[in-house]
């Protein structure tokens, strides 16, 4: 039997669920939240809402998709990034799910935080970077405009650093409001 991870994340604006074995993606699939048009965003609690009602229909379709599949652990995005006080509301909502699948399976569950989970992922066909002790990465999204210090210790992320980036606009909220702008819809 294949055994797996399981990956939930509910940033800002898709809620997200993944499996991965030890060749690779099993299983992908996410929901963006709706934003009215000419809107640039949602509240918190209204993400927090969608992530919740997205949830349950994701879920049900990994479980059914991981059939021969013997899961291992959960995975979890709690923050939007490794620094101290990094914090949103939207990340409650893969939580509470990650947090009950883990605990009703009696598996283990690993919290990360959203921009680790995205430097991870742009590894994928990149696992040479894995031998290295660390690299450089640039992390460009509504949220941040970063370029990170990536620190290994056997062949995995131990830990992500900013060490520079911008302080005002970010390169995603510049697209959003560009694209907003031009009529087209938000994100």
């Amino acid at each position: 039997m294949n055994v797996c991870t399981v990956g939930i994340d509910t940033s800002c604006y898709a809620s997200s669920v993944a499996c991965v074995d030890g060749n690779g993606i099993v299983f992908q699939k996410k929901t963006m939240l709706s934003v009215d048009p000419g809107e640039r965003g949602l509240r918190q609690s209204d993400a927090v809402f969608l992530h919740v009602r997205n949830l349950e229909p994701l879920v049900r379709e990994l479980f059914l998709a991981l059939s021969g599949k013997e899961i291992q652990n959960f995975c979890v995005s709690t923050q939007p990034t490794d620094e101290e006080g990094s914090y949103m509301p939207v990340f409650l909502a893969g939580l509470t799910a990650a947090t009950a699948a883990a605990s009703a399976l009696g598996l283990p569950l690993m919290r990360t935080s959203h921009q680790r989970g995205h430097v991870r992922a742009a590894l994928l066909g990149n696992e040479a970077l894995l031998t290295r002790n660390s690299f450089l990465a640039l992390h460009l999204s509504g949220g941040t405009t970063d370029v990170l210090e990536v620190c290994l210790c056997d062949r995995r992320i131990a830990g992500v650093r900013r060490i520079g980036g911008s302080e005002d606009l970010h390169i995603g909220q510049f697209v959003d409001r560009v694209g907003v702008r031009l009529g087209l819809p938000f994100p």
